[in-house]
Order: structure tokens, then sequence, then C-alpha cells
């Protein structure tokens, strides 16, 4: 008896990456079932044996694609996923779907190759953990965050020296390490 194909239900509001993706995947001999919205995914779930979910996080207005991933992973938690999206998933969001879920960076897909290794992956039964989107702000110290956040609210160097405690020279020696870290083009036009 021949063995089906895996089946990946691909979860895209935009229809030129739906289909990109849907062929990309398909070509890989996975059996593609693309739905553009919440309600089309539901109904392959409902109707079909689904084997990996690939779904954005931004799906236009209403629901995104955590909302209809959470759902499926209430009733079943191991459920193979990946999300592809520009944003990061929420750090409450990645403690519920810590198992079975990829997470990819769509700027970073490039020839989809990681893409397609994690659905190979998932479709030989192998187990993972979520693959965390890192973000700039991950690498900054406590320290720097609050003088983020004190440059964010428009306090200059020398309030954030002043609130903190610490000199002018300082409070721009920690800024700059920051700048550095979050790799900011420094402008001699800008503040």
């Amino acid at each position: 008896m021949e063995q089906r194909p895996t089946r990946v239900l691909l979860l895209e509001d935009e229809n030129l990456s739906r289909t990109l993706l849907a062929k990309v995947i398909s070509d890989e001999g996975y059996e593609v079932m693309a739905a553009e919205d919440i309600n089309e995914a539901l109904d392959f779930i409902d109707n079909e044996q689904v084997d990996i979910i690939v779904t954005d996080i931004d799906l236009g207005a209403g629901q995104n694609g955590l909302d209809f991933l959470t759902s499926v992973k209430i009733e079943n938690p191991s459920f193979p996923a990946i999300v592809l999206s520009s944003y990061r998933i929420p750090i409450s969001v990645q403690e519920f779907l810590k198992e079975q879920t990829a997470y990819f960076d769509k700027k970073q897909l490039g020839d989809f190759s990681e893409l397609l290794n994690s659905i190979k992956h998932f479709s030989k039964g192998k187990k993972t953990k979520l693959t965390k989107s890192l973000s700039p702000l991950d690498t900054l110290s406590k320290q720097q965050l609050d003088v983020l956040r004190l440059i964010s609210t428009g306090y200059s160097n020398q309030e954030i020296a002043d609130l903190r405690s610490t000199s002018l020279r300082a409070a721009e020696q920690t800024i700059h390490r920051m700048f550095n870290k979050l790799e900011l083009n420094r402008d001699p036009k800008t503040n």
C-alpha cells in the first residue's frame, strides 16, 4: 500500500506569498492545502487529515495566525507548526507554543531551505522545541533597556544621566554601547 504524502496546511492571506509558498512546498512532494483565512484553515482542520501547519502571523483585520495556532494547540499541544512572520512571537505565546513549533522571519527565509528542512523534520515525526524569534532588544541589558525607554519618551542625554544618578559621559557611553548592539547607524545630523 502506497503511503500518502505529508499534508501541509498553509495559512497565508497574501495571494502571491500563498501561491509561492504552496509551490515551493508541493515541489518537495508534500500535499499543500492553502487557506487564505482562518475560517478556510479551520475547515481543512475539521475535514482533512492535516500533518503540519505553516501559518503567517499577520492575516489582516481580525484574528491572526497565532490565534488560529493557539486554538489548534489547545486540543493538541504537540501538533507540528511553523510560524512565518516579520513580527516576533510575544513571550507569553512562546511559552504556550513551545512544543513542536518552529519560527522563521520572512525576511530571512532566502531560498526556503530552512523552511523545507523543518517540514521534513516534522514529517518524520521528530520532536522539537520552539525556535525563538530573536530581537536585537534581547541582547540589551536591563540598564540599557531602561535607557532606551527614557530615550523613547523624549529625555535628553543629560536628563537621562540626572534620572539615573550618573554622569553625562556615563550616560553617553551606555547609549553608544546600546546603539552598537542594536547596529544603529550613527548620523551626525541626528540626535
